[in-house]
């Protein structure tokens, strides 16, 4: 992780980008991830879901894992349990993905030490435990709000992941 800059920073640099992977996207259509991957794609964002049991989503082209999308991808949010988020994250990192939003609400997921070791040698940005409805226009106004309230915390504006 980059401990130089700030979680505010880490999002503003991610949601800047305009390629992204979203990992982990449900097949059910009401789902929130879903319902994330049509906001962004609303958005501007060039978005790539990622289900190793999905062929498409939405009629378009889903990918089994991020190694499988065919062109760079400039950040990859992953939606994954606690159980599949180390090697979802390593996979990531190892395809050359930059920069990772690990999807969480109020607390961060735990990172195991290989995890956190190859995104520091590898310096990937890593931001844990938010969601990006907090921060994208046309959000809904909870989702704002609840995104207010989490910047004015202490640790949003220092380091801390």
């Amino acid at each position: 992780m980059n401990p130089a800059t700030t979680i505010r920073e880490r999002v503003d640099d991610f949601l800047a980008q305009r390629t992204l992977a979203v990992v982990g996207v449900s097949r059910t259509k009401s789902d929130f991830s879903r319902q994330l991957v049509a906001l962004l794609r609303r958005l501007g964002f060039a978005v790539y879901a990622v289900n190793p049991y999905a062929e498409q989503l939405d009629g378009e082209t889903c990918y089994h894992r991020v190694a499988d999308i065919p062109a760079p991808v400039d950040g990859a949010l992953l939606m994954v349990s606690q159980a599949l988020l180390g090697p979802v994250l390593q996979e990531c990192v190892l395809a050359g993905v930059p920069r990772l939003w690990i999807y969480g609400v109020g607390h961060p997921k735990k990172l195991d030490l290989r995890s956190q070791a190859l995104c520091d040698e590898r310096h990937v940005s890593v931001i844990n435990g938010l969601c990006p409805r907090m921060f994208l226009r046309d959000s809904a106004w909870p989702h704002r709000l609840h995104g207010w309230i989490a910047t004015r915390g202490r640790a949003f504006r220092t380091s801390a992941a």
